[in-house]
C-alpha cells in the first residue's frame, strides 16, 4: 500500500479516466489493458482505493473504483470526499 500517489511526468499522464461502480466492472476493464501498473492508495472506513494505469490500444488509461457508502455518518463523508476528488482535477 502507498500513501502518496508517485509523481508522473506531465507527457506521461493517463489522458482516459475510468471510474467504476463495482469491483467487477473494473475488472474487466483492466483485464483489455495492457502494461499495468497497480497501486493500493490508502484505506477509508475498512476499503482500499485501487489505482490501474495502463494502455487501452494506444491511449495511456487510469481505472479505479468508486468506494462504497458504508452506513456511518463518517463512511458517508468519506465516500462523498473520495468521489469528489476522483471526478475532479
Amino acid at each position: 500500500m502507498v500513501k502518496h500517489m508517485p509523481s508522473i511526468a506531465a507527457n506521461q499522464q493517463p489522458t482516459i479516466r475510468i471510474i467504476t461502480a463495482n469491483y467487477c466492472e473494473k475488472l474487466v476493464v483492466d483485464a483489455v489493458m495492457d502494461n499495468i501498473t497497480t497501486f493500493v492508495k490508502y484505506k477509508t472506513e475498512g476499503e482500499f482505493l485501487v489505482y490501474t494505469l495502463g494502455f487501452i490500444g494506444e491511449h495511456k488509461c487510469v481505472s479505479t473504483k468508486l468506494p462504497e457508502i458504508g452506513r456511518s455518518r463518517a463512511a458517508q463523508i468519506s465516500s462523498g470526499n473520495t468521489t469528489t476528488r476522483l471526478l475532479g482535477e
